[in-house]
């Protein structure tokens, strides 16, 4: 289970390698779902997803071995991307396995950000296979999307059954679309006003930028 300090080592591990993303209002969004409606926009990312963060923090953890072997990941897009980068910036080898019908323009970003990229398998079940072998074959460490502990974090969130969203461990209720930058607390609440404050003191999700604020739970469209 991850915990609360898990979450905060992580927060400062990566500090300042990774852009905060702003909050946007949408007028015409908010107005066509009859509501006031922002937009984290983490295609802003230097590889146009949140999923990078995942990434980093999965590099930033490697011991002094596991840096001089490598990585390998199997991804058909933004994960690729992500390891690829951030690798690259970190003086890391990084192999990417990718479908072969693998957009180009995603084969080719995951090779311009430094990554050996090899094409295999009709589908990301055949490419993650080969992953595996070539990461037995050559000792390389494997970059999981999801289900390793450093990366998956900041990549998902489990619903659960009860109506709640597990962040690291603990459980938050969900009536809609959590909002995920704590620095945009303010934007929040000058929407909503306090009127979906959550209870408690902090609570904290993928992108947290400042433990002092509040997060808040929120209906994105009423139903």
């Amino acid at each position: 289970m991850v915990t609360i300090a898990d979450i905060e080592a992580a927060r400062a591990r990566f500090h300042g390698s990774v852009f905060t993303s702003p909050f946007a209002y949408s007028e015409t969004i908010s107005k066509l779902c009859g509501n006031k409606v922002h937009f984290k926009l983490e295609n802003l990312q230097m590889t146009g997803s949140f999923k990078e963060r995942g990434a980093l923090n999965k590099i930033l953890s490697l011991s002094v071995d596991e840096r001089r072997r490598g990585v390998i990941a199997a991804s058909a897009g933004n994960h690729a991307q992500g390891v690829a980068y951030h690798a690259t910036r970190n003086g890391v080898s990084a192999t990417i396995v990718m479908p072969v019908a693998t957009p180009l323009i995603k084969v080719t970003s995951t090779k311009g950000y430094g990554a050996k990229v090899v094409l295999h398998g009709v589908n990301y079940d055949e490419a993650y296979e080969e992953a595996c072998r070539l990461s037995s074959a050559e000792d390389r460490v494997f970059v999981r999307s999801w289900s390793d502990k450093p990366t998956g974090w900041f990549q998902a969130f489990r619903k659960q059954p009860s109506g709640t969203i597990q962040v690291g461990d603990r459980e938050i209720p969900v009536t809609g679309k959590l909002v995920r930058s704590a620095r945009l607390r303010d934007a929040v609440t000058a929407a909503f006003g306090e009127k979906y404050p959550t209870k408690g003191s902090k609570k904290w999700v993928e992108g947290f930028a400042e433990p002092s604020r509040v997060l808040t739970t929120l209906e994105f469209v009423p139903r």
